[in-house]
């Protein structure tokens, strides 16, 4: 049976409406999006001002699985913020990343060619490997980047759909 997207939204967004503390609505959102989506796990990294980095704000999922909140933190240099930010990265147009699409990249000639995107994109993939995430989404308000949604992988092993992600 295909989840409908859409309904999913919209109750969820009924039962946020009442909530007004973002780190119970952010952890509401995590636990939609892992019981919905049927994927391992799901975090959010949050822009802190003061320190000037992305932090792991919250992260919900399978035992496990999971990321402590506050361990991992990202630098704007490092590469998933800098794919967000720096648009000559997206090579699609896509807003968001997937990493099967990545190491397709990684074969294209431009790519090839380039030692800049090569070196970039087999460090991008060193970083979502390390943190077990196969998609990341960003979070953007107006042209600031606020955070980046992280998906681990689905529990069914298949592929994301662009419907599942836009």
């Amino acid at each position: 049976m295909r989840v409908s997207y859409r309904k999913e939204l919209e109750k969820a967004a009924r039962r946020m409406i009442l909530i007004h503390r973002t780190d119970t609505l952010i952890r509401l959102i995590i636990r939609t999006i892992v019981r919905n989506l049927k994927v391992s796990y799901a975090g959010v990294f949050l822009y802190q001002q003061e320190k000037k980095v992305y932090v792991l704000t919250v992260s919900g999922g399978r035992i496990g699985i999971k990321i402590p909140a506050g361990l991992v933190k990202l630098p704007p240099s490092s590469p998933l913020v800098k794919f967000f930010l720096d648009s000559s990265y997206q090579l699609d147009g896509d807003n968001y990343l997937i990493v099967k699409k990545i190491k397709g990249w990684l074969r294209r000639k431009k790519v090839k060619e380039s030692s800049r995107y090569k070196k970039f994109f087999t460090e991008l993939i060193q970083q979502l490997s390390s943190i077990k995430t196969e998609v990341a989404l960003p979070i953007f308000f107006r042209d600031e980047l606020l955070g980046i949604l992280i998906l681990g992988e689905k529990l069914s092993k298949k592929r994301f759909i662009s419907e599942e992600l836009i």
